[in-house]
């Protein structure tokens, strides 16, 4: 899926990412309707805040397809620690900031099926609790 073809409302919702005043919201609406590749497309932001939430959220969504971009995150040194909580929600592996772990891991593991640490996609924790950028 390419950026043309994510929809205008998730388009709005994404540039609500980079207000901090609408930040929480937007978020809460793109984990709601499972928006994976608007938020994949954050990774490539400039803004720091929008990569934060998209991080954030593609953890909370257990985004299986985001491993891999995640994995690139961390290996430019990218909000490292954050980047490490969602890989480790989304695949229930924890190799810290280790990117060529990660690397390692992934190469074993091509079909990344994920094994939540907190039993998946339905048991995922609510935004409304988590720290908001």
């Amino acid at each position: 899926m390419s950026s043309s073809d994510i929809s205008d409302e998730h388009r709005a919702w994404v540039a609500e990412l980079a207000d901090p005043r609408t930040r929480r919201a937007a978020r809460q609406k793109l984990v709601t309707a499972g928006a994976v590749e608007p938020l994949l497309e954050c990774l490539k932001s400039h803004n720091e805040s929008v990569v934060w939430a998209a991080v954030e959220s593609l953890g909370d969504l257990h985004a299986t397809q985001a491993v891999g971009p995640l994995v690139g995150l961390l290996g430019r040194g990218r909000l490292a620690f954050d980047v490490c909580e969602a890989l480790t929600r989304i695949t229930g592996q924890n190799f810290g900031t280790d990117a060529k772990k990660w690397r390692e891991w992934m190469s074993s593991n091509p079909d990344l099926r994920a094994r939540p640490l907190d039993g998946g996609l339905h048991a995922r924790p609510g935004i409304a609790g988590r720290r908001a950028g």
